[in-house]
This record gives C-alpha cells, structure tokens and sequence, in this order.
C-alpha cells in the first residue's frame, strides 16, 4: 500500500470522526426530544453515530494493516475459528481485507472523482451552516439540486423537481408523521411564508 494512499485514507477516517463529533453536537442543540416525541436533533445524531462509528472502524483497519506490516516475521498467526493455525481468523479478517481487495494508486479517485466528493462534502457543510439562516425546507432543495446536478449529471430542472419532492416528502415524515420540529427559516422573506 503506497505512503499517500495511507494519508488518504487516514485523513479521510479523521475527517469521517470529525464530521460527526461536529454534527452531534449540533443535533444535541437542535434538541433530542420535544413534548410530542422526537425531536429535531435526533435523526442528525444517529447519521453522525454511523459516519463516526465508519471513520473509527476504518481507523481502527488502518492500524491493524500497520500493525500487521511491522510485526516480526517469527510470530505465529492467529488461530482461527475452527481452531487451527492460519490468518483467516474471522476478526482479524474484518479488521485487514482480503488482499485481492488491495487498492493499487491507479484505483485512487481521479480529479473528477474528488471534484464530486468535494461537491457533496461542500454542499453538506455548507448547508449545515446555513440551516439556521435558511432553513431546513430552503436548505434541503439547494443541496439536492447542487448534487444531482454537478455529481449526478441531471438537467437542471429534473434536480429541482426531485429536491423539491424528497423535501416535501420528508418534511411530511418528519413534521407531520412523527411530529418534528424542522428548522425554519430565520431571515425575513423566508420566515414570512413559513420556510
């Protein structure tokens, strides 16, 4: 495995952390619970529980890599499930990969690829820092459209139709269904007309 792969991915892992230690955060501001049930913050805290939990299981399979790559060549392997000695111990298995899942750097994202993580990333920060301003239902339509236009290739009013109808129907779920306070809008034109 190449030296900048492993700062790939090592970066990608901490960033992975970071990202959910951020949004917790701001999912246990939004509040947990309310008085008819759910509240507005927990649906952010589970997403940010399983990209926390993907970045610290990725991390932890770095260093076992690492680990196994700087253990001396006299230790034994470890046994496996049926008892005998070999190196497909089923937890180690987890941890490592099978080799003919090893990644070369020609299997790396090319500058197209990284131009669309980037777009999604972005459109993802940037919407969580805009969601007080502008609200969840403003918010939802924008980031859909960005990434259905710029990552997945569709015209311009296809995206919108479909980030309009994936808001309308997840402020259906979670306002109407499980009685969720969604963030409005909090600039007057927007808040005005209930956004």
């Amino acid at each position: 495995m190449s030296s900048n792969r492993i700062r790939a991915e090592w970066g990608i892992a901490a960033a992975c952390v970071v990202a959910a230690i951020a949004f917790g955060g701001a999912a246990v501001s939004y509040g947990l619970t309310a008085d008819t049930g759910v509240g507005a913050g927990l649906m952010p805290l589970v997403a940010a529980v399983f990209v926390g939990g993907a970045g610290l299981l990725w991390a932890l399979r770095l260093a076992a890599e690492r680990v196994r790559g700087a253990a001396p060549a006299h230790l034994p392997d470890l046994p496996t499930a049926t008892g005998s000695i070999g190196t497909d111990a089923p937890f180690e298995a987890l941890l490592e990969g099978e080799e003919s899942d090893e990644m070369d750097d020609e299997s790396l994202p090319d500058k197209a690829a990284w131009l669309r993580i980037g777009t999604i990333v972005g459109s993802v920060a940037l919407g969580a820092a805009l969601l007080p301003l502008l609200g969840y239902s403003v918010v939802m339509v924008l980031m859909l459209t960005t990434v259905l236009i710029f990552v997945g290739g569709r015209r311009w009013w296809i995206s919108l139709l479909v980030a309009l109808v994936v808001t309308g129907l997840s402020r259906l779920v979670f306002e109407v269904w499980l009685n969720t306070a969604l963030p409005h809008a909090s600039i007057a034109p927007l808040s005005w007309i209930g956004l």
